[in-house]
């Protein structure tokens, strides 16, 4: 359960990351 948690915020992470760059990316 624990593990599971912590897969799905790393993936959470890693898509807002992703969503920032392309932001930054569009905003220039």
């Amino acid at each position: 359960m624990k593990m599971w948690l912590e897969e799905i915020a790393t993936a959470v992470l890693l898509f807002g990351m992703l969503y920032l760059a392309a932001v930054v990316v569009l905003s220039l």
